[in-house]
């Protein structure tokens, strides 16, 4: 007879459910077609063990004590906070790699179980300041011809429902989220980016392509959520770990560095972001940063994977680019190329321009004076040709005393 054990194996993760139902002594639980059973011990307490082909040995990791309810067919954890229950709720689609990976949430009346069904993730930010977590339930309410549709749910930390999104099968409702042909557009975080102690609900905006991501936000005004004008999050070009908001975005092909996703930490302010690089003419790069929101600013707490460091850079030379400071006329390569890093690094470069910091400061510019310009894919002649009379997007690489000069376009 195999051990009685007295605890029932839960496990924290997001949130996936079986379908399961009450049986005298038992619960049995089907995940995509796998059964799994919860005994009632025969000692003492109606306690229970899992069985089958999930026979492992996990405590409960809030320590509670876990036992079943046959008037509620769900099973019931007995909490410390006010003893308070805590409840399993059951749904009917699965993963079959998680089927027991349940998540415990407190909820004083087990009468309305039912509507938190279907429950795709679940986000835990304080919305209201209050310094108590609210929940922010995502709910898939249908399906239509191009993918599935998302809902919200919000709950107070005493398990009562605040609102409810409209369940709607529009890709255009602000309050609506989905999985779709086109792109997927789902929650990712909640957490305070104005420094006003309320998260906000940050989702992707749906694209399909590698372009700046969108992002929507939602504020919480104290009954419901309001949507606000969504941006890109671009890394400044004057500051290697600060990104700040834009909309539009300013380089209409793309180009820049941006987050691409969040992932929550289950801090107030701080996320883990997936950041990418875009280069005309070069491949994406991709890096990964712990932020943190200020005050409408992100800024880089540390970076976990840091972007591939770039060996050229981008120069648009464009009119002012071809007069110094005093405003007298350039006229040779080596003063244009020159002037174009100055102004970048004053804060008046163009959109198209990016950095290395190879030449930030007016001691590194001097090497301009003495470092071989090499044409790449044109003559000397073209290059100077274009610098004076043209606008062309070059791309440069410094290395070992040598200026390659590419034109791109």
């Amino acid at each position: 007879m195999k051990k009685i054990l007295f605890l029932l194996i839960v496990i924290f993760e997001i949130v996936a459910y079986a379908n399961c139902s009450y049986n005298k002594n038992k619960i049995v639980c089907f995940d995509n077609g796998v059964k799994w059973i919860a005994f009632k011990s025969l000692m003492q307490f109606p306690m229970y063990v899992i069985s089958g082909q999930k026979q492992k040995r996990y405590i409960n990791s809030r320590g509670f004590v876990c036992y079943a309810d046959s008037m509620i067919n769900s099973i019931e954890c007995i909490g410390d906070f006010n003893n308070q229950k805590w409840h399993f709720y059951t749904n009917m689609s699965s993963n079959i790699t998680s089927n027991i990976v349940n998540e415990l949430d407190r909820f004083l009346s087990s009468n309305n179980q039912n509507q938190f069904r279907n429950i795709k993730k679940v986000l835990k930010g304080d919305i209201d300041g209050d310094d108590l977590l609210e929940k922010v339930y995502v709910q898939k309410f249908g399906s239509g011809e191009i993918g599935d549709f998302y809902s919200l749910i919000v709950v107070d930390d005493n398990g009562k429902v605040l609102w409810r999104g409209p369940q709607e099968e529009n890709s255009n409702n602000d309050y609506v989220f989905g999985e779709w042909d086109f792109g997927i557009s789902m929650p990712e975080v909640l957490v305070d980016i104005d420094g006003d102690n309320q998260a906000e609900l940050l989702a992707p905006a749906p694209q399909s392509d590698l372009f700046p991501q969108y992002y929507r936000v939602l504020k919480w005004n104290g009954t419901r959520f309001v949507a606000q004008r969504p941006g890109v999050m671009m890394l400044s070009s004057h500051d290697p770990n600060l990104f700040i908001w834009v909309n539009p975005y300013p380089n209409k092909n793309g180009d820049g560095v941006w987050i691409s996703k969040l992932h929550s930490k289950n801090s107030k302010k701080k996320a883990v972001a997936d950041v990418i690089k875009t280069q005309e003419g070069e491949d994406p790069k991709m890096g990964k940063a712990l932020i943190r929101f200020d005050s409408n600013l992100i800024r880089v707490v540390r970076w976990i994977k840091p972007i591939p460091t770039a060996k050229s850079y981008m120069a648009l030379i464009s009119n002012k680019d071809k007069f110094n400071s005093r405003g007298v006329r350039l006229y040779s390569i080596r003063a244009i190329l020159r002037q174009d890093r100055a102004n970048f690094y004053r804060g008046r470069g163009d959109m198209e321009d990016t950095g290395i910091g190879y030449f930030r400061t007016f001691q590194a510019r001097k090497k301009f004076e003495y470092m071989k310009i090499v044409p790449k894919n044109l003559s000397m002649d073209a290059l100077k040709s274009s610098l004076l009379y043209e606008i062309p997007l070059l791309r440069i690489t410094p290395k070992n005393g040598v200026l390659e000069v590419e034109r791109v376009r």
